[in-house]
């Protein structure tokens, strides 16, 4: 034990003032104590405490007497002996409810306790359970139990400071997603926002603070805002903790009182002079040097009208005034610009932004832990356009982690689950967790949200009045005889603003991005269950829709077969396919693979056929293009596509059935495109085999294709690598082969004289 602690433990001269409040506390800290109740006085019945202590082998409690003293003690000390004869008569406890009798007895000291003490008291009380802990002891439990003790801290302080702490992560992060460590690792960004003028803009500051500490000192009242599962609850509560450890106490002398809005309103009242008054009871003249920061969590969660929400910050801000403390307010965004601009003048307000993706990626990492998820992640995030798509908000890339973690798919497999899950919170599964909204509100909230989807994508609205969402609401709940409230429902539905966006100006809603209204319109469809597969499937406008009914059924062969049988009238729309078949078949990855591998045959023969077509016609649109600009144009789109691992066995079973096909050479098209994907997907020697078997025979776009390919990539093989340098020897050296290389390269296929450079790539 260090000789500083023990020498703390002995500086502890006033027994009643000094040392009974600390061993109080660490009393209360014991594991297997229940109960601990301080006798001393006219009362103590020779005990100065009378602890209760479960016993897990007999499933009862045992009754221990505990005498303290400080300083040394010695042989001869009656005051001692006096109590330890006094221990053997009953007791009350629990408030005079129960008689016990003592079963063990402590003797505490301070400082030490000699040997011939102890036994001539074991001597003459043979009978009795009799421990004694020394200074030494009591260093050692103070130092597992209470280390508080050590920061210098008043023991009142240090036992108020640590129920901060445990409150502090039990409000953090109400869905119990993730531990909230993980969150608070990643850091936040705060930035500052005021309205301006009439347009309800908000101007954002590009300075971007990373923790709460530097904007408390520097503004005494803060609201922040943020949206669903951004964090705020998280972040509040790692300040909490950050004031509530005896460092930053002893340093900056801040008392933190960290409170549920809901918890300040209805217990309090919201009047800060209350709840800060409680406090400084408890503390006494602790809190005399000290101020105070009052975090509120969560105003969004109290039903109040936006006067009334005004009237409580106005109120909360001029207390705090008064009582000389800071305030920090945590809300969903306010989203009303008179509201906001009178809120202004009193509170300094910060948003909570979205996560950067490195930011994602390390949550994530944080997350799955069993696994390394970074560079590949990082990656296929900055492709997920749905993703992206999403708002990057802690909370979705909390689920996101755990999809990842659960049901390990690559990310677009991963992404009509991420969206249903991500939806279900938006909707009311998070206000259902903390009774402000019930299931049946939430199944009605989600089906009309289904038809408001459908109004708008049919008929290509980009937002719709809020007395039609209301009036579908009232209609649906009156159609089904419900016993619920349309005005309250529809009030709910539209305060979704992580989901919608109501205009204050005129009164129109629609969603905050597109990506909702799609899953929710596949979700319709889903539930329909009959749909056709047709040439809009491939549509800009409708894939997403399309990509989520695929992800909502996962095992979908029938499906995945009439998209083989769709046949596009034009190249543009063919390209399209190109860019996102490889979607439908990710997102329905419970499909059987024979289905999957055959699909994707298919899909790879439409890309080669697509380009011979526009290598050969003069007149078609991607003519425009230069042989390499068009071949690098759908290969890149098919690596885009299918460099996942979850095609590999599929790409080398085709592989192998394209290199035994009788007419090879007519098929080497098909072969690149395979390696390509299989390169993309970082098989280094995806390209091996067609290089050693054909090399003098690849065509020359294919050559530029093939170095282009392995350009940036690690790992490449030894075949490979030969190959490149091999290549630009033999274009040092041949000025006809940079001639034509440089047409292949700048010159549109409609403008060249010859049909191409490179006849065996056409079938």
């Amino acid at each position: 034990m260090e000789k500083q602690k023990i020498e703390r433990v002995a500086s502890l001269k006033d027994e009643v003032k000094d040392f009974h409040p600390v061993l109080a506390a660490l009393f209360n800290k014991l594991p297997s104590i229940i109960s601990v109740e301080y006798r001393q006085g006219p009362h103590e019945m020779g005990a100065d405490f009378v602890l209760t202590k479960f016993d897990e082998t007999l499933t009862s409690n045992d009754y221990i007497g505990v005498i303290v003293k400080t300083g040394t003690i010695k042989q001869g000390h009656q005051e001692i002996e006096r109590q330890i004869g006094e221990c053997e008569l009953g007791r009350k406890v629990e408030g005079g409810k129960k008689t016990i009798i003592l079963n063990e007895i402590w003797v505490v000291c301070n400082e030490g306790i000699t040997a011939n003490a102890q036994d001539v008291i074991h001597h003459k009380y043979a009978n009795k359970n009799i421990k004694f802990l020394s200074g030494e002891k009591i260093s050692e439990l103070i130092d597992k139990y209470f280390p508080q003790f050590w920061a210098q801290v008043d023991v009142k302080i240090g036992e108020y400071l640590e129920e901060v702490e445990q409150k502090s992560r039990g409000m953090a992060f109400g869905t119990g997603l993730v531990a909230t460590k993980n969150v608070a690792d990643i850091g936040y960004n705060f930035i500052r926002v005021e309205s301006v003028g009439k347009n309800f803009r908000r101007q954002k500051k590009k300075e971007i603070k990373r923790d709460l500490r530097p904007l408390s000192t520097a503004h005494q009242f803060l609201l922040i805002e943020g949206m669903m599962g951004m964090g705020k609850s998280t972040a509040l509560g790692q300040f909490a903790r950050l004031l509530a450890s005896p460092e930053v106490f002893n340093t900056d002398g801040l008392v933190p009182i960290l409170m549920p809005m809901k918890e300040a309103f209805t217990e309090f009242g919201a009047d800060l002079e209350k709840i800060v008054s409680r406090v400084r009871t408890r503390l006494g003249q602790c809190t005399a040097s000290t101020g105070f920061v009052v975090m509120l969590d969560a105003l969004d969660e109290l039903d109040l009208s936006p006067e009334d929400r005004l009237e409580l910050l106005i109120r909360v801000q001029v207390t705090a005034q008064t009582q000389g403390c800071r305030v920090i307010v945590t809300s969903r965004p306010l989203m009303d610009p008179l509201l906001e601009r009178e809120v202004e003048k009193r509170f300094d307000r910060y948003e909570m932004t979205q996560l950067t993706i490195p930011q994602v990626v390390k949550l994530v990492d944080l997350v799955c832990q069993n696994r390394s998820t970074s560079e590949k992640l990082r990656k296929d995030l900055d492709k997920s356009q749905l993703f992206r798509s999403l708002p990057k908000t802690p909370i979705s890339a909390i689920l996101l982690a755990k999809i990842l973690d659960e049901n390990v798919q690559e990310i677009p497999s991963t992404m009509t689950e991420l969206y249903s899950k991500y939806m279900e919170l938006v909707l009311g599964r998070w206000d259902m967790s903390k009774s402000l909204q019930s299931q049946m509100e939430y199944d009605v909230i989600l089906n009309v949200s289904i038809q408001v989807a459908r109004m708008m994508i049919d008929n290509s609205l980009d937002r719709i009045a809020a007395s039609e969402v209301r009036s579908m609401c009232e209609n649906y709940i009156k159609g089904r005889n419900l016993k619920v409230d349309c005005n309250s429902v529809s009030k709910k539905m539209l305060g979704k603003r992580e989901l919608y966006f109501v205009s204050p100006f005129d009164e129109t809603v629609t969603f905050n991005h597109r990506t909702f209204a799609e899953y929710l319109y596949a979700l319709g469809l889903e539930r329909v269950g009959k749909f056709e597969i047709g040439d809009k499937v491939y549509d800009p406008y409708w894939t997403a829709t399309y990509f989520f009914v695929f992800g909502l059924r996962r095992d979908a062969p029938e499906l995945i077969e009439e998209l083989d049988k769709v046949r596009l009238p034009n190249e543009i729309g063919r390209l399209f396919k190109i860019n996102n078949h490889a979607g439908f078949l990710l997102a329905a990855y419970l499909t059987p693979y024979a289905v999957i591998q055959s699909s994707l045959k298919i899909a790879i023969g439409q890309a080669a056929a697509l380009l011979r077509e526009a290598y050969s016609n003069a007149n078609s649109p991607l003519a425009e293009f230069s042989e390499i600009q068009l071949l690098c144009i759908i290969t890149c789109t098919l690596c885009n596509a299918y460099g996942y691992d979850y095609f590999k066995p599929a790409l080398y079973e085709i592989s192998v059935d394209l290199y035994s096909s009788p007419d090879l050479k007519d098929r080497m098209l098909e072969i690149f495109f395979v390696n390509s994907a299989l390169a993309a997907s970082s098989d280094g020697k995806a390209f091996d085999t067609l290089i050693s078997s054909y090399g003098p025979e690849i065509p020359l776009p294919l050559q530029v294709g093939i170095m282009a390919q392995a350009e940036g990539c690690v790992g490449n093989s030894g075949i490979l690598d030969k190959y490149i340098r091999n290549f630009h020897k033999k274009l040092k050296g041949n000025p006809g082969l940079r001639l034509g290389l440089t047409e292949l390269v700048e010159t549109p296929i409609s403008k060249k004289k010859a049909k191409m450079v490179s006849g065996a790539i056409q079938a």
